[in-house]
């Protein structure tokens, strides 16, 4: 009777004993699975390395405003039409004390003259006008730089215009008018035509140049 209490508490316990096992087994391998899940979800994720890997539209747009800021903007060309530029007054300065004239000249602002132009002028005409026959004097610009003067003999410059990149003059010819015999009265029927241009290394022209016989300046 002992024997058989004895033996059936032996069992009770045997069983609780395996009860137990079973659940710590249970819990040791529960909590394996987890810390291996999370190992590998860990080790497994991209999302970092490309979040690192794209910068952030702010930041693109940050070095795009730097880099435009920080690149100096080159600047415009002024191609005004300037008839007192500094340029222009330095060469009517030079001029007037190459080609002196007796009664002396004067500058009334009668220039297209800009630093852009492939040929600009400025004209100087005689102060003192007493008749039909005055001097006048042309100074010639190639990209706002002074070159020199339209001829070294008498002119008198009755119309000038631009004509594409070039000038066209007319001059007034005293020596056709002196070889007529006429009188000043018949001047305006005596002119000569000149194009100036630039042929990329001076000034050149297209005409007759006149008064060729009447002396130098």
């Amino acid at each position: 009777m002992n024997n058989n209490k004895t033996l059936t508490i032996l069992l009770s316990l045997l069983g609780v004993a395996v009860a137990i096992l079973a659940v710590a087994v249970g819990v040791y391998f529960g909590v394996t699975m987890s810390d291996s899940s999370s190992s590998r979800e860990a080790s497994g994720s991209p999302t970092s390395s490309v979040s690192s890997a794209q910068p952030s539209p702010s930041a693109a747009e940050s070095s795009t405003e730097t880099t435009s800021e920080s690149s100096p903007t080159p600047e415009a060309r002024n191609c005004t039409v300037d008839a007192h530029a500094s340029e222009v007054l330095m060469a009517i300065h030079e001029a007037s004390e190459k080609y002196p004239n007796e009664f002396g000249w004067e500058y009334e602002g009668n220039s297209n003259y800009s630093p852009c132009a492939t040929l600009s002028y400025a004209q100087l005409d005689q102060r003192d006008i007493t008749n039909s026959q005055f001097a006048t004097l042309l100074l010639f610009f190639h990209d706002g730089e002074y070159l020199g003067v339209d001829s070294t003999y008498p002119q008198q410059v009755q119309k000038i215009e631009e004509n594409g990149d070039g000038l066209d003059v007319v001059y007034r010819d005293w020596e056709a008018l002196e070889k007529s015999g006429q009188n000043n009265m018949a001047a305006p029927l005596y002119n000569s035509h000149v194009h100036y241009y630039w042929d990329g290394d001076s000034v050149q022209y297209d005409g007759r140049i006149p008064n060729t016989h009447l002396g130098s300046r």
